[in-house]
Parts: C-alpha cells; structure tokens; sequence
C-alpha cells in the first residue's frame, strides 16, 4: 500500500479501497459476505440507523438486518416513483421515528434506492452519515461509488441531487 492510503487495504484482509473525490475522501468495502458485517461499519456515536429499501429486495435478503435495531422504509418501486414527493415522504418518516443528525442511512438495493436513499441522507437536516450496500451491478458503480444520487423531475432523470 503507498504512503497516500490509496488502493487496496490488507489489513485483516478486507479489500477496502479509498475514492478520493476533489472535495472528498471516502471507503468502499468491496468484499463477499460484507453485508453480515454492515452494524461494523457505522459511524462511532451514531444514532437511529434507517434501512430503505424495496420490499421485494427485504423479502429476499432482509434477514440479513434480523437483529439490528433498525427502522426500515420501503420505497415504492419503479422508476416514475423516483421523485421529490416519494424523498419527502420518507423524510417525513424519518422524522416521525426521530431521526436526528446522529442518524444514519443505510441503502439497500438497486439503483433506485441507492440514488434516493443517498440523496435523502445528504439533505436531511442538511447531511447525514450513508451506508450504501448495493444489490445490482449499476447500484455498486453509479449510485454508491460514483456517488451520483438524485430524483427525477417531469423533464428528466436525475437532474435533482
């Protein structure tokens, strides 16, 4: 590993790599069975912890979150959903369970998710701490290391995040 902490980690043998944008610096733990070992990976301190999620992903590996204490929101699926109405009602929702600056989000599942699940961690109550574990191929590139979250409008896809 170089002096800059950039590339692959060996300690414990996980792979963790480092992305390093121009305003930020930020893990990714790329590594199989990874997500029996999210509750690791939260922020020391942290507060109420937020899975969103669809249900058809919950139903297939939810398990995974069996003893947590997590709240779980389920959005709804479909691309027409992804939009400021469906973030606001989540945030409603987090607030109604009391969710904090010391929460966390934890994204579970595709693209969709991980594009609104990040986007409402990053403006609830101005920025919260995201987990993002992603359940396609598209949501580990774009919406979790690439860290492009957002919400459609009427004139097109993503152009609010």
């Amino acid at each position: 590993m170089d002096s800059n902490n950039q590339g692959l980690c060996y300690k414990w043998f996980v792979p963790l790599f480092h992305v390093a944008t121009g305003r930020e610096r930020y893990p990714v733990l790329v590594d199989r069975g990874a997500l029996a070992q999210w509750r690791e990976h939260l922020p020391s301190g942290c507060g109420q912890v937020f899975v969103v999620t669809e249900e058809n992903i919950w139903r297939m590996h939810g398990a995974r979150f069996e003893h947590a204490p997590a709240k779980v929101y389920f959005l709804p699926g479909g691309e027409e959903t992804k939009r400021l109405a469906t973030l606001e009602a989540a945030a409603d929702w987090m607030l109604s369970c009391g969710a904090d600056r010391t929460s966390v989000v934890v994204a579970f599942g595709g693209g969709i998710v991980n594009d609104m699940a990040g986007f409402l961690a990053a403006v609830f109550m101005r920025g919260i701490p995201v987990i993002q574990a992603p359940t396609t191929l598209l949501a580990q590139v774009d919406a979790s290391v690439g860290g492009k979250t957002g919400v459609n409008l009427a004139g097109g896809k993503n152009l609010i995040g």
